[in-house]
């Protein structure tokens, strides 16, 4: 019997910081078996928009909608992971894929992660397009002496008992995981060219909780707001660390990267 696949994500007010959650949850309802979401006590509308969403697909009975969960659960540093548990504990299914709500899973990797979960160890790490200055390059994390704003390697696919670490970049899989596979499995992460000021006004928001009760947004974030409210990529990496995308946009994320598109002309 062909094992089953769950897909899973977390989300707290995607309009006000401009998450791409619909995008998100076409990927994974496109390829998995059941879709949980998380929704942690949005104050922008995120909760109509998913049950929106929900209403409209044909297959409802496979999608596990919970609503107005308590967003401030944890220690600070550690809520992520803990959200990101939360949704994929509601899964049934053999294998678990975790998206956060500003990454889309590429298509081309559906056929590639079907055949893994029948054969596979206990998870696998995956190729994460981080996308910067534009939506048609991203960024190389793996550079020395450079600072990681996120991974470009991280372990999203892994059967589902295993729980979600760490400030949830990834599954944790203490042994059994190959990285055999990782340009085959692709997420486009949408977070650093978030619509207009978005991606400011998310940095600052994380940033003063995370860190705990004294935290402090990155002066370079607030620098920016202060002086226009408009997102400098360069501020962080140099033009050599920015790669052309090697593959296009997911089929979810088009119309999103079309728009990405006329903005960044502006």
């Amino acid at each position: 019997m062909p094992k089953t696949l769950g897909g899973s994500l977390f989300v707290r007010n995607a309009i006000k910081f401009g998450y791409c959650v619909i995008e998100a949850l076409e990927s994974l309802y496109a390829l998995c078996d059941q879709v949980s979401i998380l929704e942690c006590g949005s104050d922008d509308g995120t909760k109509k928009l998913i049950q929106d969403w929900v209403a409209s697909k044909p297959a409802r009975a496979h999608i596990i909608a919970n609503y107005d969960h308590p967003w401030a659960i944890g220690k600070e540093w550690s809520r992520l992971a803990i959200l990101a548990d939360i949704a994929r504990s509601y899964l049934t299914t053999d294998w678990h894929f975790m998206l956060q709500a500003d990454e889309v899973l590429h298509e081309s990797s559906f056929p590639e992660i079907r055949r893994l979960i029948e054969c596979g160890p206990n998870g696998y790490f995956l190729r994460r397009l981080n996308l910067f200055r534009g939506p048609d390059t991203h960024v190389r994390i793996d550079l020395k002496g450079k600072g990681k704003p996120c991974g470009d390697v991280v372990c999203r696919l892994a059967r589902t008992p295993y729980r979600v670490v760490g400030d949830a970049e990834s599954i944790g899989v203490d042994h059994g995981v190959s990285d055999e596979h990782v340009d085959k499995l692709v997420i486009f992460h949408y977070g650093y060219v978030r619509e207009g000021a978005k991606h400011i006004a998310k940095a600052i928001d994380m940033q003063s909780w995370f860190f705990g009760p004294h935290g402090t947004p990155d002066a370079r974030i607030v620098k920016m707001r202060d002086e226009g409210n408009k997102f400098r990529p360069e501020v962080f990496f140099s033009p050599e660390d920015v790669c052309p995308i090697p593959i296009p946009h997911p089929i979810f994320a088009r119309d999103l990267a079309e728009k990405l598109r006329a903005e960044a002309c502006q």
